[in-house]
């Protein structure tokens, strides 16, 4: 008995591995980075970089920058873009979890940004970029996890072109590995 409970466990763990359908931003590998702006969700599929830097002040001291930063290309639709991606940076990071509010620099102690680029194709000198800088703009960056090299979070964050007005992200989320670098 105790032989065909184990052959059922591991075939009901065999089963409920198995790789997925759609791009590996899905949770194929079990990283991704996505978020929602003008009401679709975009998966940045194609390119997923986080990078925790050590950077040295010069002074005698150190600060801590975080970056996580997701690329999509060639979308099904070209509707709201067929390239694009988002860039999460948290300066002065204390390297654990919380809530990092994102404003105009200076306004608060965890300077925090977010960034939403998007184009039409890859050789468009038009490339719409809304970032959290001005007056009004605000978001924030939970994070959720944050260990073996491995961070986990939320973000959402309404950011200001100069050309052509704000876009809101909403629904934000994020499942990165980082590297460690040290500056």
């Amino acid at each position: 008995m105790k032989k065909v409970f184990l052959l059922m466990a591991v075939a009901t763990l065999l089963f409920s591995c198995s790789k997925k359908d759609g791009n590996a931003a899905s949770g194929e590998n079990g990283f991704y980075m996505k978020g929602t702006f003008d009401g679709k969700e975009m998966d940045c599929g194609n390119y997923l970089a986080g990078h925790l830097n050590h950077i040295n002040n010069g002074n005698g001291t150190t600060s801590v920058q975080l970056i996580l930063d997701g690329r999509w290309y060639n979308t099904p639709s070209p509707s709201p873009s067929d390239i694009g991606g988002y860039e999460l940076v948290i300066n002065n990071f204390p390297e654990k979890t919380g809530t990092y509010l994102m404003a105009p620099s200076g306004q608060y102690v965890y300077e925090s940004h977010g960034l939403l680029w998007i184009s039409m194709d890859e050789a468009s000198e038009n490339t719409n970029i809304y970032g959290t800088v001005g007056d009004g703009i605000r978001g924030k960056t939970f994070i959720e996890s944050f260990i073996d090299n491995i961070v986990a979070g939320t973000f959402e964050f309404k950011g200001k072109n100069n050309n052509s007005g704000t876009k809101s992200v909403t629904k934000g989320s994020f499942r990165m590995k980082y590297d460690i670098n040290n500056i």
